[in-house]
């Protein structure tokens, strides 16, 4: 009996070997409600119906045909269960599907060339060596794929694979190369040559196209999210472009009637001997000394931002400290200054709009010449821990979808200059520090 049990789950390993295959991919995985239940229940099912329908489907000498619907099926249900147990459209799951189904082939591949290399080497069969490099082929497999094609999408969590006629196309070449590779093994199993050149050159065939496949899928999803990332930075740099037009014409058109406003009332305050009215008037005019006074920092694009910043600041009773020369960046264009400040300053402002404490409520940007580099800081209290993954702070809003893209902007503007940005965020302090060449 006992032995019957250890048969039946023991029938085939490419089950087990195909939920392992996505361990690499686990930092794309985001569970919905109830997934421990959820992929326990899909998991158990997977492994039951494959250990149950193994030995009449693929073993036993079944027909080729017959065990290539039984691969194609396993694959299908390998896709619902995807699908049931994380988030994400039918697409995702099939992307996450076919990459588990092709990091399982490149293992069973690579394995099978320590096979063939100890074969050569006249080491029995069931030698703890054989054992050995199939583990060691697996952890070789995983690592490999995580590191070359999990971390590219793993700091954007919410990828979307929406190239339907690229997962169509590798989805076909999947099922194909199925077929050919149980067909294949079985003749070469058939005739005896598990270690001659044929079979060798089967197994780098069988590495080569998995490799492919899966930078092909990689490749493109990250750079339909880059080219994303880019349409949406771009719309967002145009609405800059609109609202530096507008603050900057509203301010000089503001700056000219204060400036002949502050005279007529100088006439008027002189004209009247009136103790109230000339208390009125010199409150009015140190209110007009206020505008008069805003900081010229050598940069006229910089100067609108801080203008602006001044006003939401007071308005939210944040203390905004600036030393800042202005004429280090007057290489730049206007709305690439527009954009970096403003989203760096509007980041800091949102954190400490929720900051208490107003004795904190302090942000300050430093911009000075170091060497040959123009060094812009910004530097302000955060209230909850800031995590940084990737040398990118994470949004705490609840909408990450919509979020982030001014983080993203800021860097897209810096590595055009050729600078360099970090983020440092410590004891409730966070600093961005950017150095852009001179």
């Amino acid at each position: 009996m006992w032995e019957r049990i250890v048969n039946f789950f023991t029938a085939d390993g490419f089950a087990y070997e195909l939920l392992l295959s996505f361990l690499p991919l686990v930092p794309l995985l985001r569970p919905r409600k109830w997934a421990a239940l959820r992929i326990a229940g899909s998991v158990v099912s997977l492994i039951l119906l494959a250990c149950a329908t193994y030995p009449y489907c693929v073993g036993n000498n079944a027909e080729t045909f017959t065990a290539s619907l039984w691969y194609v099926a396993l694959a299908v249900l390998t896709l619902d269960a995807v699908w049931f147990c994380f988030q994400g459209d039918l697409w995702n799951a099939l992307f996450l599907s076919m990459s588990a189904y092709v990091i399982q082939h490149m293992h069973y591949q690579f394995s099978n060339l320590w096979g063939y290399v100890l074969g050569r080497c006249n080491v029995p069969e069931g030698n703890w060596l054989h054992i050995f490099t199939y583990f060691l082929s697996m952890l070789a497999v995983f690592t490999f794929c995580y590191f070359f094609f999990t971390r590219r999408l793993e700091k954007e969590k919410n990828f979307r694979a929406n190239n339907i006629k690229l997962l169509l196309s590798t989805t076909l070449i999947v099922l194909v190369l199925i077929v050919l590779n149980l067909f294949t093994d079985r003749e070469i199993e058939r005739e005896n040559m598990g270690s001659s050149y044929l079979h060798l050159c089967h197994i780098f065939f069988g590495l080569v196209c998995g490799f492919v496949l899966l930078d092909s899928l990689y490749t493109n999803v990250y750079n339909r999210k880059l080219e994303e990332d880019i349409r949406i930075i771009q719309l967002l740099w145009q609405n800059d472009r609109r609202q530096y037009e507008m603050f900057r014409q509203n301010l000089e058109t503001m700056n000219i009637k204060y400036h002949d406003l502050k005279h007529q009332l100088g006439l008027m305050s002189d004209a009247r001997r009136n103790p109230a009215g000339q208390k009125w008037m010199n409150e009015a005019l140190d209110s007009l000394n206020v505008v008069s006074m805003m900081q010229k920092t050598g940069n006229e694009t910089l100067d609108v931002v801080l203008v602006q910043k001044h006003l939401r600041c007071d308005a939210a009773g944040i203390q905004f400290v600036t030393v800042v020369d202005g004429s280090l960046l007057n290489k730049m264009d206007d709305v690439d200054i527009y954009s970096l400040f403003g989203n760096a300053l509007d980041n800091a402002i949102e954190c400490l709009e929720s900051t208490e404490d107003s004795e904190k409520r302090t942000v300050t940007l430093t911009v000075r010449k170091v060497g040959d580099m123009a060094k812009i800081q910004v530097e302000n209290y955060t209230p909850a821990a800031v995590r940084i993954v990737n040398g990118f702070p994470q949004t705490t809003k609840q909408d990450k979808l919509s979020h982030g893209y001014g983080v993203k902007s800021i860097a897209y503007i810096v590595q055009k200059y050729g600078g360099i940005m970090n983020f440092e965020a410590n004891d409730h302090n966070f600093i961005l520090d950017i150095m852009i060449p001179l």
